[in-house]
C-alpha cells in the first residue's frame, strides 16, 4: 500500500532478486525500507493510523531501527523524531544472523554448533 502510493521506497536489491518489504513473525514485524526521513515518518503515520483502528500499537521501548550507512548526527536525530532506538547490526533473530554485506563464517558457527551438537 506504502509502496504502491510511492509513500516509501523499498530497499535496494540487486537486479535478479526483489528486494524484502517486510517480515512477520508470531507478533514480530520487520519493514525493509530505503533510510530517507520523509519514508520513514510515513510508516510511523501508518502504524499511528494502524493502531488508532486496531488497539495494537507499537511498543517502541521493544523497537529498533537499523539505518546502515547514515551519519551518526542523522541516526540521532532519526531517533530523537520517532522515538526508537538504533540498533547495530549484525544481529541475530530467531537464530538467523542478520547482517549487511557478504556472509562470514563467524555469523554461522552458533548455527553450525547446533546442527553438530544434534
Amino acid at each position: 500500500m506504502l509502496v504502491d502510493q510511492k509513500q516509501i521506497k523499498l530497499i535496494a536489491a540487486p537486479r535478479t532478486l526483489s528486494p524484502p518489504s517486510h517480515v512477520l513473525f508470531a507478533d514480530d514485524v520487520m519493514v525493509f525500507l530505503q533510510g530517507d526521513v520523509s519514508y520513514l515518518r510515513a510508516l510511523m503515520s501508518f502504524m499511528k493510523e494502524y493502531a488508532q483502528n486496531s488497539g495494537q500499537e507499537v511498543n517502541k521501548e521493544k523497537s529498533l531501527l537499523f539505518l546502515g550507512k547514515f551519519a551518526v548526527p542523522w541516526q540521532n536525530e532519526i531517533q530523537r523524531e520517532l522515538g526508537i532506538n538504533v540498533g547495530s547490526l549484525p544481529f541475530t533473530y530467531l537464530g538467523v544472523p542478520i547482517f549487511q554485506g557478504r556472509p562470514k563464517t563467524e555469523f554461522f558457527l552458533p548455527i553450525a554448533d547446533k546442527v553438530n551438537a544434534s
